[in-house]
C-alpha cells in the first residue's frame, strides 16, 4: 500500500508542477510562445505599442492587445456567419501598469478570415480607453485565407483614435 501512495504522490506532482524554463509552450502570463511552430493556419497583427502613453491614461491598470471580427472577408452580401453579439475577439499580448516602455512589440493571431479591428484596450478603474490599429492606419484590416495559409505577419500601425462602432 505504501508503494502505491508514492506512485499517486509522484503522478499527482508531475501534473500539478510549473512548466520547466525550456518549455516554449508556455510563460508565466499563460501565452504561447511557440507561435512561430504553430502548424494551423493564422495571421498575426504585430504592433509597436507606447506603454508609457498608454498607461498613462487615469487609473490605468493593464492594456490587452485584441482583434475583433467586425466584418466577412468578401463584402457584404458575405456568406459567412459573424457573431455580433458579442463581436468574437481573439487576445494577444497583456502589458501591465505602470509600465516604462516605449515601442514595446504586441501581437495577436487570428485562426479565420475577415475584416478585423485591432485594439489596445486599456483597462482603466474606471472602464476601458482604446486604440485602434489597422493597415497603413486603415480600419478594418483584411486577413484573406491566403494571409492564413501563409501565416502571415501584418505589420498595424495606430489610427490615433478609438475603434469606431463595428
Amino acid at each position: 500500500m505504501p508503494r502505491a501512495r508514492l506512485v499517486l504522490a509522484t503522478v499527482l506532482f508531475a501534473a500539478c508542477s510549473e512548466p520547466t524554463p525550456n518549455d516554449d509552450t508556455a510563460t508565466a502570463t499563460g501565452t504561447s510562445t511557440g507561435a512561430a511552430d504553430d502548424p494551423e493556419p493564422h495571421a498575426t497583427f504585430a504592433a509597436k505599442l507606447d506603454a508609457i502613453a498608454l498607461c498613462g491614461f487615469e487609473g490605468a491598470t493593464a492594456i490587452r492587445f485584441i482583434a475583433r471580427r467586425v466584418g466577412c472577408e468578401q463584402a457584404p452580401p458575405a456568406p459567412c456567419t459573424l457573431e455580433v453579439s458579442p463581436y468574437r475577439e481573439w487576445d494577444g499580448d497583456v502589458i501591465a501598469c505602470p509600465s516604462g516602455q516605449t515601442l514595446l512589440d504586441v501581437e495577436v493571431a487570428v485562426p479565420v478570415t475577415g475584416r478585423f479591428q485591432i485594439d489596445a484596450k486599456v483597462a482603466t478603474t474606471s472602464g476601458f480607453q482604446s486604440l485602434c490599429f489597422g493597415l497603413d492606419a486603415t480600419v478594418p484590416t483584411l486577413v484573406s485565407a491566403a494571409d492564413l495559409e501563409a501565416r502571415r505577419e501584418l505589420y498595424v500601425t495606430t489610427t490615433s483614435k478609438p475603434c469606431p462602432a463595428p
